[in-house]
């Protein structure tokens, strides 16, 4: 027995020490941080069907895949990275507040910035607006922040793809001025330039020929045969134009009137051209009346002139008749 525990004694004393360090580098090894793009892809696909929904859109870039799905009454979309399902956006026709389809768009890369957008349009109309979302390196997501305003409060941005020489090509939209159509005009977008790195790039509209190449386009627009829905998208788009050229309101206005011809009055299309000169008159903003010209004042009121009265019974003094004895 005490010869057995020498010689154990002497084997553990020729064994070198294990460094703790190297122990927990060989155990990490077998670690795999985040999820599996393929496997969570498949899971998320068999959930959706489960809903009844159906995958209509796919897209994938270094570091994610997006994917967009629909049913007769649902629509989805989900952006898959290494954290999991980062992104998840519904929508249901039957929704009494916000009604609306949901359409996956185009996933591209534009230096730093890895992109994916998904547009979100009410129901009964033809355009909805984009959400771009960032995927950020540490495989999070936050929206881009997108300026539109140059176009008015009620524009938005369309859709939006990757263009020429890193500019974004995107189509600007109104849809609260629907008529069957939506005005749009076809546009670039680029980032502006930030002194410090944003998790959250500002998008905005980038000058260049392109307003020029749109003015012409629609101008040579004929619209002698054309419905009213035709030439009212028409006629905001050349006012559009005109206010991105530093034009005064009063041409926009005539634009737009020009373009739109008579309307049958109290139609809807008539009500829809009222709001539309409105919202041009008061600078393409909201809640903004247009400018009345100043009235010219009255002319002051003259006092009239004083009229004799009695004076008061009090102040009347009754003096006794004369003696006449």
């Amino acid at each position: 027995m005490l010869r057995v525990a020498a010689i154990t004694l002497l084997l553990a004393a020729c064994t070198p020490a294990q460094d703790p360090r190297a122990f927990l580098d060989h155990e990490a090894s077998f670690l795999r941080p985040g999820v599996d793009l393929a496997s969570e892809e498949r899971e998320v696909r068999r959930v959706l069907g489960q809903r009844g929904m159906r995958v209509t859109g796919r897209v994938e870039q270094p570091g994610f895949v997006a994917l967009g799905a629909a049913s007769r009454r649902a629509s989805a979309v989900r952006v898959i990275t290494g954290r999991g399902v980062v992104v998840a956006e519904d929508a249901e026709v039957d929704d009494l507040f916000h009604p609306a389809t949901l359409a996956l768009g185009e996933g591209f890369t534009v230096g730093d910035y890895t992109l994916v957008g998904y547009a979100r349009t009410p129901a009964r109309q033809d355009v909805g607006c984009v959400t771009l979302e960032r995927i950020l390196p540490d495989a999070t997501t936050t929206p881009c922040v997108i300026d539109s305003s140059d176009f008015g409060a009620r524009a938005c941005v369309a859709s939006v793809s990757l263009g020429r020489n890193g500019a974004l090509r995107a189509k600007i939209a109104w849809p609260s001025l629907h008529a069957y159509t939506t005005p749009r005009l076809d546009v670039e977008l680029d980032f502006a330039l930030q002194k410090d790195e944003q998790r959250a790039p500002l998008v905005r509209l980038r000058p260049g020929p392109w307003i020029d190449q749109e003015t012409a386009r629609y101008n040579a627009v004929q619209l002698s045969k054309a419905d009213i829905a035709t030439r009212h998208a028409v006629g905001v788009a050349r006012a559009a134009l005109a206010k991105l050229a530093g034009k005064s309101t009063s041409l926009q206005v005539d634009l737009y009137r020009n373009a739109l011809g008579p309307m049958p009055p109290g139609s809807l299309e008539a009500s829809l051209a009222s709001e539309t000169l409105r919202h041009i008159q008061g600078g393409w903003l909201d809640g903004a009346e247009p400018a009345e010209p100043a009235e010219e004042p009255e002319p002051p009121v003259e006092a009239p002139e004083p009229i004799d009265q009695p004076p008061p019974d009090d102040a009347i003094v009754v003096e006794p008749p004369p003696d006449t004895r």
